[in-house]
Formats: C-alpha cells, sequence, structure tokens
C-alpha cells in the first residue's frame, strides 16, 4: 500500500484491527483477543519443532556412517550440505510469507512437507542398506526425507519467530517490553529441542534403534502440527502487504567416560546447550545489572556490541579446541586417552558466543526491518547460518585437497590420530578473528533505526 493509503476491507467475519508504523496502516487479522496465550502456543511448538529437527540432525554423521556406511568426511559433508540447505530455504518461505500468503499459512503449508520428510527419514531406518532396487533404497529415502524436511523446516524458521512477534501490540508499553523478553525465550526453546535430542534421541538412536528415535523426532513434529491448528482461533494474523522482492565427532576419539557415566560424542551438543542456558540467566541477572551500575545511561549493551562480543569469543572457542586437540594427539601418541570433559571449557565458551551474538541478531533483523519484510529480513539472519554451513563444507574439501596429499592422510582423517584436526581449528580461530574485524568495521559506522514509542 502507499502511504496514506486506507487498508483494504477485511471479511465482517472477523474483527479488524488496523497497526500504524512507520506511516504505513498494516491491516491484521485477529479472530479473537486472547492475551499472552498465543505467544505461549508458539515457544511450545518451537519446543518441538526444534526437538523433531535435532533429533535428526544431533546424530546424522553417525548414522550416515554406521547405517548408511559413509565416509568420515564423505557424510560430514553431506550434513553440512543439508544443513546449509535448511538453513537457505528460508529465504523462500519468507518470500511466500511476506508476499503471498502471511505467515500463518506459510507456516501450515511447510509444515506437511516438513511431516512427509520426517516420516520417509524414519522409514529410511527400516529399510535394509542393499536394497536391490536403489528407488527404494534407504539411502535414496533418507536423503530424499532429509531435503523435504531441509524444506519444510526453512518455511517453518521463515515464519515462525515473525508470527510470534507479531501476537503482541507494539503500540502496548508493556507488550513492547514482553515481546523483547519473547525473543530469548525463542532462543531457549530451540535450545531445549537441543537437549531432549542431544541427551535423549541419541541415547535412544545408537541403544535401542534409530527407527524409535527418529520416530519419536517425527512424532513431535506431528504434535506440533496438530497443536498449531488447534490454536488457530486465538492467532492475530497480519495480511501480507508485498515486499520489495557443527560438526565432526572429535569426540569418538576420547575416553567418553565421565565418572561412572559412558557420554555419547553427540551429547556434548547437549552440554554446549546446558550452558547456553546458564548464559542467558548469567547475562540477564548478573551481566546486565552489573552493567547498569557502573554506567546507568547506557544499561544493556547494545545489539551491535553484543554480536562483536559473540564473534570474539567464537575466535576463543576454536582456539581453546585447538589447545584440547593438541592435547589428545599427544595423549594418543603415547598410547593414552584423555577424557572428553576436556571439551567442555571450548563448549561454553562458544555457549557464550551463541547468547551473545545469536539471541541479538535475531532481534537486530526484526527490529531493524521495515514492517512489510519481517519474514524476509529474519529469514536473513538463518541465511547466514545456511552460507556458513556451505562455506564448512567448503572449507573440508579446501583443507582435504590441500593436506591429504601425497600418501598423507591430510588433517581430517577417518583415523583423526592420523590427522591434525588442531591445525584446522587454529585455521578456524584465525578466520573468526578475522570476522571480528571486519564486523567491527561496518559495525562502527552502522546508525540504527530510532524507534518512536
Amino acid at each position: 500500500m502507499e502511504r496514506g493509503q486506507s487498508s483494504p476491507r477485511l471479511p465482517k467475519s472477523r474483527s479488524s484491527k488496523i497497526h500504524e508504523v512507520e506511516g504505513l496502516r498494516v491491516p491484521l487479522i485477529q479472530d479473537r483477543k486472547t492475551g499472552s496465550r498465543a505467544p505461549a502456543v508458539v515457544l511450545g511448538f518451537e519446543c518441538l519443532e526444534s526437538t523433531a529437527f535435532n533429533g535428526i540432525a544431533t546424530n546424522l554423521v553417525l548414522y550416515l556412517q554406521s547405517v548408511l556406511h559413509g565416509s568420515s568426511l564423505g557424510s560430514a559433508s553431506n550434513v553440512t550440505t543439508w544443513i546449509g540447505t535448511s538453513y537457505l530455504t528460508p529465504v523462500f518461505g519468507a518470500i511466500l510469507a511476506d508476499t503471498f500468503w502471511g505467515n500463518y499459512n506459510t507456516i501450515l503449508v511447510s509444515l506437511l512437507v516438513y511431516l512427509l520428510g520426517m516420516v520417509l527419514v524414519t522409514f529410511s531406518a527400516f529399510l535394509p542398506t542393499t536394497a536391490p532396487d536403489p528407488v527404494l533404497g534407504s539411502h535414496t529415502v533418507a536423503f530424499a526425507g532429509l531435503y523435504l524436511v531441509a524444506f519444510g523446516s526453512g518455511g517453518v524458521r521463515a515464519a515462525l519467530l515473525p508470527f510470534g512477534a507479531e501476537q503482541f501490540d507494539d503500540g502496548n508499553a508493556v507488550d513492547r517490553e514482553r515481546k523483547m523478553s519473547f525473543f530469548s525465550w525463542f532462543y531457549v526453546c530451540v535450545d531445549f529441542g537441543m537437549i531432549v535430542s542431544g541427551l535423549f534421541l541419541v541415547w535412544v538412536q545408537q541403544n535401542v534403534s534409530w527407527g524409535l528415535g527418529f520416530g519419536i523426532a517425527t512424532a513431535c513434529i506431528a504434535l506440533a502440527f496438530a497443536g498449531f491448528v488447534i490454536a488457530t482461533p486465538m492467532y492475530t494474523r497480519r495480511v501480507p502487504t508485498g515486499s520489495p522482492f557443527k560438526s565432526l565427532c572429535q569426540g569418538s576419539a576420547m575416553d567418553m567416560r565421565v565418572m561412572s557415566f559412558t557420554i555419547p560424542a553427540a551429547s556434548m551438543v547437549s552440554f554446549e546447550v546446558v550452558c547456553v542456558l546458564a548464559w542467558v540467566l548469567v547475562y540477564g541477572s548478573v551481566i546486565v545489572p552489573a552493567l547498569r551500575s557502573f554506567s546507568p545511561p547506557s544499561g544493556e549493551p547494545s545489539q551491535l556490541r553484543r554480536m562483536g562480543a559473540g564473534r570474539l569469543l567464537m575466535a576463543c572457542a576454536m582456539a581453546i579446541a585447538a589447545l584440547v586437540e593438541m592435547r589428545r594427539l599427544d595423549a594418543a601418541r603415547s598410547g593414552d586417552s584423555i577424557s572428553i570433559a576436556w571439551q567442555m571449557p571450548q563448549y561454553f565458551v562458544l555457549a557464550g558466543a551463541e547468547v551473545f551474538c545469536y539471541i541479538a541478531q535475531l532481534e537486530f533483523f526484526y527490529t531493524e526491518a521495515p514492517e512489510s519484510m519481517k519474514s524476509m529480513c529474519t529469514s536473513l539472519a538463518l541465511l547466514t547460518v545456511a552460507l556458513g554451513s556451505y562455506t564448512s563444507s567448503l572449507i573440508y574439501a579446501v583443507v582435504n585437497a590441500l593436506t591429504a596429499t601425497g600418501g598423507r592422510p591430510g588433517w581430517i582423517s577417518d583415523d583423526l590420530d592420523e590427522g591434525h584436526l588442531d591445525y584446522f581449528f587454529w585455521t578456524m580461530a584465525v578466520l573468526c578473528t578475522l570476522n571480528f574485524v571486519v564486523y567491527s568495521a561496518f559495525a562502527r559506522n552502522y546508525q540504527v533505526k530510532t524507534v518512536v514509542a
């Protein structure tokens, strides 16, 4: 709509509300006022969706290796390419949400694709790995399902966060404050799914049945689908107004016993998520109050500064990982092994990097976006993950091509004791440091949008 143009008439069967922002009158469809119930449904939905997605993604490298008989490097590259695709597809989902379908319909259609993909991945675990018919082979069915999941989850990721945010009334000061906390809670819900998958589903997959583990993840997305549809009457829905347009298993080569417990390598991701939750609590209850006591006018660090701190912590995490790998290689040469607990410091620092960087990044992309591009700009935040995953696959290939020559196993070897992952981590630490320097140069000159209450 052009500036000053009245909004289109809405059907009389629905009550309407006109939300004015940035000089534009944006129509909302609202069936019923429901207070905070709609955002709570979105957060519960995200808990289930994150559990479903990570129920496949967390242990996927091991599944491709042990069940589908892929090599270590090939499996890692396939996984990073798939993850990259799942974080690239939100861009296309955002175009549909902002321009044609709206967030609600985009989520609904994406869920159908998502659920079909999950069913196929689960079905692949029950097929023989050497089926005579290649069309029905477990490898073909698994990858067909995985890429349906990539497209379905991409549509959900593009629309769910802005859909949850638009359940709040920006004209109400209390709602504006609640919406800012919604972003942090949304991130906590993402991490909840990672905890459940890393601690419970990983154990089921490796000790009971891959099919059962994938089946539980599929049940989660089915439950999310049902709950999302049932809660439809309570949603506020914005009519689209048009748009201008982690992991190699280094842990598997370590002593996985901590005290009397045996910890699967993939479960270290869950430790990282626990650290994320700890960082969120410490940040809100300790760090921010301390900063306000020293500098009351500034209060909480700006989104740009928090993202910069996260990038610096990421470089530190890579350096710690390199030091731990050096220690592990020294122990391996003497016929010894070190505990997987040595990885905990790097995951703790990595969790701090995520809290400082990614939560601020979600807030930044949403608050800086024009009203008609909330989904698109939120998906651009996810696009950075996609590009990073594709870049990871490229880095793996380049490192392997440059180091695995003359009969040498290379830095990233199937037998990690023969490789040099420490060199790889040092390289990543240097790249993360360069990223921080380049980011700082751009952030220093960026002028944030001023919001008038």
